[in-house]
């Protein structure tokens, strides 16, 4: 399997040192760069996710999930309700799940679908999940021993490294993210590469929200982000770094963590209103009565910790 460093040019105006063999691609609309042959190449992060969609017959659903390597193991992380949903009003079990992969390092338009099977032949899920908190934490890691095994996929995954510091204030409450995915499904389908979205920290990173290992997020993202990876830009780290020894980190990408739900509404208190009834004879009598209850719009998205990502594959509680 081909690997190429999780860089992104189009975060940072100054140059980020990779190894030789490896090609560093701005992730911007207006500059693209081809290879000798006049094929067009692309930058990693769009290698390091990948549009998803479960199946179960004649059924499908679209879902989002990035790679994440480690131990010498490469995962598909996404969230659990994409592979699993034990609600009697929205079950879901599918079966199989594919992937959408390039295969061609020097041309982004050439891909391959991978099927990747959810059970195994004695009927047991292949996903990986919390040991603690089992169903609750909305993310698995499906092994993908076809992408460690084979040479023909281009991937880019993240890995521990690609988290925050916890030692270090790298992040603050209203710091601007971005969050990788296919929105309801859309996507540059010739180039097989995600729509970006922004957003902010909306919550007190790294609070548990509510006791909870989860932070929000104030971003407009759509279904079919499920499982898309909360980025904090590289350009940003810059800021916050406290050494001159640590500023040799500031092009990297953070992995904050993995998008999960949208909470697009919450209820409101019930109201009343002064209703007149017609009293025989001929008289009115005023009555309270409640209105239906109303749900406000939130705009928000929770968003489970990336360090959780760790201990799902370890199985470490």
């Amino acid at each position: 399997m081909r690997y190429k460093p999780l860089v992104v040019a189009a975060f940072v105006a100054a140059a980020v040192a990779v190894p030789a063999a490896a090609k560093v691609v701005p992730l911007d609309p207006r500059s693209y760069v081809y290879d000798a042959a006049g094929r067009l190449d692309v930058g990693s992060l769009a290698l390091s996710v990948a549009y998803v969609v479960t199946t179960k017959g004649d059924r499908a659903e679209q879902a989002t999930g990035f790679f994440f390597e480690h131990g010498g193991g490469v995962y598909l992380i996404t969230n659990r309700h994409v592979v699993l949903r034990e609600d009697a009003d929205d079950y879901w079990k599918p079966d199989t799940l594919q992937l959408t992969l390039h295969v061609d390092a020097g041309d982004i338009a050439t891909v391959e679908v991978l099927n990747l099977p959810l059970y195994d032949r004695d009927g047991r899920p292949v996903w990986l999940e919390h040991p603690t908190y089992k169903g609750e934490l909305d993310v698995v890691a499906i092994p993908c021993a076809e992408l460690a095994a084979s040479p023909k996929y281009t991937i880019s995954p993240f890995a521990a490294d690609n988290f925050v510091r916890r030692d270090y204030d790298v992040v603050y409450v209203g710091e601007d993210v971005v969050i990788l995915g296919y929105p309801l499904g859309y996507y540059d389908y010739y180039h097989n590469v995600p729509l970006l979205r922004q957003g902010i920290i909306a919550s007190f990173y790294p609070l548990a929200f509510n006791r909870r290992p989860v932070f929000y997020v104030d971003a407009r993202l759509h279904s079919g982000m499920s499982g898309s990876p909360v980025l904090f830009p590289p350009g940003r780290v810059r800021d916050t770094v406290r050494t001159s020894a640590d500023a040799a980190t500031a092009g990297k990408i953070y992995l904050l963590g993995v998008n999960a739900t949208r909470v697009d509404r919450m209820p409101r208190p019930t109201e009343y209103e002064v209703v007149l009834k017609d009293v025989a004879p001929g008289g009115f009598v005023a009555s309270a009565e409640p209105i239906k209850e109303k749900d406000e719009p939130l705009g928000l998205n929770e968003v489970y910790y990336a360090d959780y990502v760790v201990e799902i594959i370890e199985g470490r509680k």
